[in-house]
């Protein structure tokens, strides 16, 4: 496919029209040869090949998480038959330990669990809790053997026998506490990661009570099928009668194209509602999906839109096989998890290609600079890095992906010549604002930045709210999870008259 020369002037004839306080600016990159994408999705590069590309294929994803959970049920088990058998042998204290760990990890689950219910408005449901305390349980289990383990190969290296190191009176006292020293050094350095990304990676699977029936009249619930066997909730959103008819100011398209809406994580399909509602109304139907770990959505791993992309995939499916009259042209707008997912979906050869244009809010290029950053500050800067990169390769074992070499910035120019819109969040937030700038600046089709324009009081405190309300707020804000900026009306505005101008794309 190639895009007409006078593409630029008529899709993005912008930045005069927009309201007071907002601010665009619109650039067009070189042409790419027609063929450069698909060389580039079959080179395997680390980004968006290699492991990433979603094909016919079935995945073992679904049974590779399901052995996890399995493991996770049974360490639990297995932890208090070793601890007791230690105990028949002489091993003081073996039992009473295990016993603190595996209570120190049902209570870190269940603080997990409380916090994602909090932080999203809803709550976890019995069975998800249940799952939730087998998980987090066994991860305590699992920093116990590891515990164990050094334990046992400290003391060797220190010559003394593991079972004879408290009983016998002539061990040499000073190299067995050199060598409890650095056990418990090494056990904080491997635990700390570990538990990190056991906490940031688990999707606890949040409900809450929305349902767009109140805000649209024709919306149903439907499941969708990844290609790894995951089963996702969604909400399909017709526009309304009066907006599907054909006009001529509309070239007849209206009631013909499709959305897809990509939440971030920890949020959920609520946090496009307003978005939804204002589509819908402006004439294009809706597809809302539940990301893996999200809702009634299976999964209970999350890869930061490395996995996610699946999810994608299977949305543009299900609008192309169940409603191709209404899906024409595919459109996608995703925050946060779900930009970086929807990025890397656009980039698949099969289904992504039939995603005609993107809007992606606070995207990020790599994902493991935007770990990094999440550190903070206050730790040194290859301390941290180490940290970061230690958290992805355990979030890799749960997720099943590399999430060290995920990096949706390599997609950008596979996606040439559909056209990207790429908004900035209007405080700091977890993804870095040159992480955002790199995605823009990757971009090799016709793309255009938006800066919302608030007021500086506006950026440091919610529009509404008090007490604990506010206090969430402003966490979920810190999170990136602040679904306000959707409820802008110059985002609002910004967003439609994009989807507006990329609808009449000319492709040749």
């Amino acid at each position: 496919m190639r895009l007409r020369k006078n593409c630029a002037c008529a899709i993005f004839r912008c930045a005069g029209d927009l309201p007071t306080g907002v601010a665009a600016t619109v650039r067009i990159a070189e042409p790419v040869p027609a063929n450069a994408a698909g060389r580039a999705c079959a080179s395997g590069r680390p980004g968006c090949g290699g492991i990433y590309c979603v094909s016919g294929r079935r995945p073992m994803f679904r049974w590779w998480q399901l052995a996890l959970l399995a493991g996770y049920a049974l360490l639990p088990v297995l932890t208090v038959w070793r601890a007791m058998s230690l105990r028949r042998h002489g091993g003081r204290g073996a039992l009473a330990s295990a016993v603190i760990f595996i209570v120190t990890g049902v209570a870190a689950g269940l603080v997990v669990g409380a916090a994602n219910a909090i932080l999203a408005y809803g709550r976890v449901p019995p069975l998800q809790t249940a799952r939730l305390i087998c998980v987090f349980a066994g991860g305590g289990c699992a920093v116990w053997w590891l515990n164990a383990a050094l334990r046992h190969a400290a003391l060797r290296l220190a010559g003394v026998p593991a079972d004879r190191a408290v009983a016998n009176p002539q061990q040499p006292v000073g190299r067995v506490m050199l060598a409890m020293v650095v056990q418990r050094v090494v056990v904080v350095l491997l635990a700390v990661p570990y538990l990190l990304a056991l906490a940031t990676g688990y999707r606890p699977g949040v409900t809450t009570s929305w349902s767009p029936a109140a805000d649209v009249s024709d919306c149903a619930e439907v499941w969708l099928e990844t290609g790894d066997g995951l089963r996702l909730q969604a909400w399909w959103m017709k526009a309304t009668a009066g907006n599907r008819a054909d006009g001529d100011e509309d070239g007849g398209w209206r009631g013909r194209r499709s959305v897809v809406l990509c939440h971030g994580t920890g949020s959920g399909a609520e946090q496009h509602r307003r978005l939804a509602r204002l589509l819908v109304e402006a004439g294009y139907n809706v597809l809302a999906p539940q990301l893996r770990g999200h809702g009634r959505s299976g999964g209970c791993f999350g890869g930061f839109g490395a996995v996610e992309k699946r999810d994608v995939v299977a949305a543009v499916r299900w609008l192309r096989q169940r409603h191709p009259d209404l899906s024409q042209r595919i459109f996608g707008i995703g925050t946060g998890t779900g930009a970086a997912a929807l990025l890397a979906a656009a980039a698949d050869p099969d289904e992504g290609r039939h995603i005609d244009a993107l809007v992606l809010c606070e995207p990020f290029a790599r994902l493991d600079v935007v770990a990094e950053a999440a550190l903070g500050d206050e730790l040194p800067r290859p301390l941290r890095r180490l940290l970061a990169r230690c958290v992805l390769a355990a979030a890799s074992v749960h997720a099943g992906a590399d999430l060290l070499r995920f990096a949706p910035g390599d997609c950008a120019a596979d996606i040439w010549p559909r056209p990207v819109l790429v908004i900035h969040g209007r405080q700091r937030g977890p993804v870095p604002v040159l992480e955002e700038m790199e995605v823009y600046r990757r971009l090799s089709g016709p793309r255009e930045e938006f800066w919302p324009g608030v007021a500086e009081d506006d950026a440091q405190r919610p529009r509404s709210g008090r007490g604990i309300e506010l206090q969430i707020r402003l966490l979920r804000r810190a999170l990136g999870m602040d679904d306000e900026i959707w409820s802008d009306p110059g985002v609002q505005h910004r967003t439609l008259r994009f989807l507006e101008e990329a609808r009449s794309a000319p492709y040749v």
